[in-house]
């Protein structure tokens, strides 16, 4: 599997880095020691995966398809998707099923939209079964439990990597989750990311120049254009309806 162009720096705050996504189709290296018996190869690929193993991997580490059979049956493989497992237990940790999501896609597939956006604390989780998984250059099929998102490119510079998921940039998901989002949530959300320092308005500008015909663009750069050198978070209701009171006291005085 050759790997993605590029390398990509996602600390916006060098005190504070993120774990970047360089390669989406690096395999994870089973051969950690040659001599270990092929279940505990497995569990050191699972342990950097949120506890989950594909079945690609599996083979890798040379189970036979009828010894993955096996530790089905004995429930030590127990199955997540579609060729994807939880090793040895069925208690996920947190942004397992996100994992699990991303590598039922298979190679070239990464955390986005709504998904990633509540990854990186950009709008409230979102009561949904279904995680939304972008998939770059191919058709994947359909998969229960996951919302598809095609794409012929993806730019590296708008991929990371969070807790080992490949994932959508912070600047990326709020392209992708525009079009979704009212104005003031969209602004609520761009105003969060930039006190937290998730994004900076260069990194805005740059991932609206390489997808300046993505649906959400034009809304996106209103709002960041329209909000340049302060931000309006609030910290209540309360001040979210003074908020909204004094812009319509202004709009109302510009009549």
């Amino acid at each position: 599997m050759a790997p993605a162009e590029g390398l990509v720096d996602c600390a916006v705050d060098p005190k504070a880095p993120v774990d970047c996504a360089v390669d989406l189709k690096a395999p994870v290296d089973c051969a950690v020691d040659p001599k270990a018996p092929v279940d505990l190869a497995v569990a050191r690929i699972a342990d950097a995966q949120k506890g989950l193993v594909t079945q690609e991997q599996l083979l890798g580490c040379g189970l036979s398809r009828h010894a993955i059979g096996r530790r089905r049956a004995r429930g030590w493989l127990r199955v997540v998707h579609r060729g994807v497992y939880a090793v040895g237990h069925t208690a996920l940790p947190e942004l397992a099923l996100q994992m699990a999501a991303v590598l039922a896609c298979g190679d070239r597939a990464l955390l986005s939209h709504h998904s990633a956006a509540s990854v990186w604390n950009l709008r409230a989780p979102m009561p949904e079964s279904e995680v939304d998984v972008t998939v770059v250059g191919r058709n994947c099929g359909c998969k229960k439990g996951i919302r598809i998102h095609r794409v012929q490119s993806f730019a590296p510079a708008d991929m990371r990597r969070h807790q080992g998921i490949p994932i959508s940039s912070p600047a990326r998901a709020l392209l992708e989750v525009a079009p979704s989002l009212s104005d003031r949530e969209l602004e609520r959300a761009l105003d969060g990311a930039l006190v937290r320092r998730l994004v900076t308005r260069d990194g805005i500008r740059a991932v609206l120049a390489r997808n300046p015909r993505r649906r959400g663009s034009v809304r996106l750069a209103a709002v960041a254009l329209a909000g340049a050198g302060a931000t309006t978070m609030t910290r209540s209701e309360a001040e979210e309806r003074f908020l909204a009171l004094v812009r319509k006291a202004c709009y109302r005085r510009l009549r």
